[in-house]
């Protein structure tokens, strides 16, 4: 915020807000993860070992995490005037939003609940989308992406090259790794389409891109892997475009691809036979589909219409009482209703459906 020289009012300066959110949020997130300890378990049939660590949290966190938010939502209500229909959106969310904080903090208490991994009111992030449209706003956030981009990929390699001389290769699940992982991914979205929409593809855009691949194999993650690969095509075939050389770059690429894949397979093959037989028993394996079946089984239909609440639970046969689903649609639908869900996803399904009418690439 600034005071104004010609009415002596403070006008809100948004884009800074925003930045120092964004940062705060950063931060706090490395910090919950220094110094967290490492829980490693060898396997009994293999030298392979299972590697995992949580990340901290304190009440300073809370504050800090919330202190965003309040400027995330200072900046949404100041500066945006809705349609009807965005509105009435808007508002059903806050209510179910705040009804499931409530319900949460009559549960579990005020304290319990601000250390939960999933906190309702979080969600309310969702603003950022329309507060995102403003060219002005924009601008601001995007000028701290190469910067948080290169932070997420040296925090990966950092944690990854020190774990790694002390414990060698590891199977890596709860562990600060993924999240590094996709953050990375996602702050590497907007820096590729702005580097491409200025035709400056290069060498730094082609060591993105295999950064990404190496990093989902080491996390043995296939979800990433596939699109890891998948844009690593398409940013090539986009290059082909740009340069009118659209087939034949395209048979480059899938070459280049496929040869890359076949040495990595070899070397880990040759050198890493466990992780080896990990990640090509992950790729075969269904570890996913019965979770729908064991929840739709435990709920009736009526329970998804407003969801069950942040602590609901049901039994799996791998994990026991268990609270999370591999799929956010899902997610949200078992805890806080279908309604919350379809309110959460409508404005990205509806910029797909606006740029496909207007017959805009996406």
């Amino acid at each position: 915020m600034k005071l104004s020289s010609n009415t002596g009012r403070l006008v809100l300066n948004s884009g800074s807000l925003l930045k120092l959110a964004i940062i705060i949020l950063v931060a706090v997130q490395l910090l919950s993860y220094y110094g967290a300890e490492w829980t490693i378990t060898k396997s009994e049939w293999s030298a392979q070992i299972t590697a995992s660590h949580m990340a901290t949290n304190n009440i300073s966190f809370i504050v800090a995490r919330f202190l965003a938010l309040t400027m995330i939502l200072i900046v949404f209500f100041a500066g945006n005037r809705w349609s009807k229909g965005d509105f009435l959106g808007i508002f059903l969310l806050i209510v179910l939003s705040v009804a499931h904080m409530i319900g949460m903090v009559m549960e579990n208490g005020l304290v319990n609940s601000l250390y939960q991994s999933s906190v309702p009111l979080m969600y309310l992030l969702l603003f950022g989308f329309w507060i995102g449209q403003k060219q002005q706003n924009w601008k601001a956030v995007y000028s701290l992406i190469p910067a948080l981009l290169c932070i997420y990929i040296a925090a990966f390699l950092i944690t990854f090259i020190s774990f790694y001389s002390k414990n060698g290769w590891a199977i890596f699940q709860n562990t600060s790794l993924m999240t590094y992982y996709s953050h990375a991914f996602a702050f590497a979205l907007p820096f590729l389409y702005t580097r491409l929409k200025g035709k400056k593809a290069g060498v730094p855009v082609y060591l993105l891109l295999i950064f990404f691949v190496v990093g989902a194999v080491i996390l043995r993650a296939r979800s990433w892997l596939i699109q890891s690969v998948a844009l690593l095509l398409v940013v090539s075939i986009t290059i082909a475009r740009l340069k009118g050389k659209s087939v034949v770059t395209l048979i480059q690429s899938v070459a280049v691809v496929a040869i890359l894949a076949v040495v990595a397979a070899w070397l880990l093959n040759s050198y890493l036979v466990d992780y080896w037989d990990s990640i090509v028993e992950k790729g075969t394996v269904d570890s996913r589909s019965f979770q729908y079946a064991e929840m739709l089984e435990q709920t009736a239909w009526h329970d998804w219409i407003l969801g069950q609440g942040a602590n609901a639970t049901y039994v799996s046969k791998l994990y026991g009482e268990y609270h999370y689903i591999d799929n956010e649609f899902f997610y949200l639908s078992f805890h806080y209703g279908v309604i919350f869900a379809v309110l959460y996803f409508l404005p990205f399904l509806r910029t797909l459906f606006v740029s496909l009418r207007a017959g805009r690439r996406v």
